[in-house]
């Protein structure tokens, strides 16, 4: 029988220093997510379409002193906030697909990184809590390039990768990297780097951007 160990933490490697990222964790057939450093608050919007404009000073603000979102085998999907009097919030609620309806890679949630060197440092052992650990390591100017990420949770199987969800100037052939959360559900990670010209790099270099999509198969 073989054993899962349902909990994963990823870490950004800076010249040699361990960087805060995210972990993933599995409970029963609900999935949990957050960011492994501190962060006490965020800017969000909503936007519809294939394109958006982001603009910092009209965004929401929100405060909290802590966050995770979850994905529940009822295909719920939330993100719940603590904030500093203990209260609990819950944004960007969705209904995603049941867990038991995913046959193929499903996305829950993309991002355009921060430059790796700022995000903050991981001086804790990356095995805490029973953890298992991933690692991506960064070096030369690779460090100060964006990155753009999606996680997709996945049944047990071969599968072709997803289109990205933003536009790209060529076809892309990576190799997203997988980790089993358990004997149900697979967490699968593409990581693209921004070409070391382009202009998002230098733009709020320090501000990670963050995106959760409404199911298409549920519209």
């Amino acid at each position: 029988m073989e054993i899962f160990n349902n909990r994963v933490r990823i870490l950004l490697e800076v010249d040699g220093q361990n960087k805060s990222f995210y972990w993933f964790e599995c409970k029963g057939n609900d999935i949990y997510w957050g960011y492994s450093g501190k962060a006490s608050k965020s800017l969000t919007t909503d936007f519809s379409g294939l394109t958006a404009t982001i603009n910092l000073e009209t965004c929401n603000e929100e405060t909290f002193q802590s966050a995770k979102s979850s994905f529940h085998e009822s295909g719920e999907f939330h993100i719940k906030m603590i904030n500093d009097n203990g209260e609990s919030k819950y944004a960007t609620v969705m209904n995603w697909r049941k867990k038991d309806e995913i046959h193929e890679p499903f996305r829950i949630m993309a991002l355009f990184t921060k430059a790796p060197i700022n995000y903050d440092d991981y001086n804790r052992s990356p095995t805490r809590k029973g953890s298992k650990s991933l690692i991506v390591k960064f070096k030369d100017n690779s460090k100060n390039l964006r990155q753009y990420v999606e996680f997709y949770i996945c049944p047990e199987g071969k599968f072709l990768t997803p289109e990205p969800m933003i536009a790209v100037s060529e076809k892309v052939t990576d190799k997203p990297f997988t980790y089993s959360l358990s004997n149900k559900y697979i967490l699968a990670v593409r990581m693209l780097s921004f070409p070391e010209a382009h202009e998002f790099n230098t733009w709020h270099p320090d501000k990670e951007l963050c995106f959760y999509t409404e199911d298409s198969s549920k519209a």
